[in-house]
């Protein structure tokens, strides 16, 4: 009975050295794959947006915001068209997108099944203020991981009941 005891008195003892070892006011982030993947894109780029509108240059910069449990990409950072779009892990396996669009509407978009780890593809779900969306709304992202310093974004939106794409080719700005 003493042996009993003494064998539940150090379970509880390890359980409680275990708990104090984990820092109560730090949550564990979450272990998805994917979201992983999309950090390693944390940084300034610049390329080319090929179009219905034509082609042009751009920016974006991908940051990795809120302790790591969200990355928020800017597009055309400070101009009047700024687009933001905030991604964030949903458990170990998906990942949502809410875009914040300049056509003032905000589309959210779910990561499909991933067949190939460097090419992301988002579909919509739902989204705010789609009624009023006289230019369309975004309904899927699809970002391709070339290598560490290129990737690609090919936004689909949807207006009228007609879908569209544009291309948007980036390269890492180095400092």
């Amino acid at each position: 009975m003493k042996m009993l005891r003494f064998f539940a008195l150090a379970l509880c003892l390890a359980a409680a050295v275990a708990l104090a070892a984990e820092d109560p006011q730090q949550p564990q982030p979450i272990s998805n794959a994917a979201f992983d993947k999309l950090k390693t894109l944390a940084g300034a780029w610049e390329g080319t947006y090929v179009g219905p509108e034509g082609s042009f240059k751009g920016t974006a910069r991908f940051k990795v915001v809120s302790g790591g449990s969200a990355i928020m990409l800017s597009m055309d950072e400070g101009k009047d068209d700024e687009m933001i779009t905030v991604f964030h892990p949903d458990g170990h396996q998906a990942m949502l997108a809410t875009h914040y669009c300049s056509g003032q509407n905000q589309p959210r978009m779910k990561l499909s099944g991933v067949t190939d780890p460097n090419k992301l593809v988002f579909t919509f779900v739902d989204g705010t203020n789609l009624a009023e969306a006289k230019h369309g709304y975004m309904k899927r992202l699809v970002i391709t991981i070339v290598d560490a310093d290129h990737h690609v974004e090919e936004w689909t939106s949807e207006a009228k009941g007609k879908s569209q794409t544009a291309k948007f080719d980036y390269h890492r700005v180095k400092s």
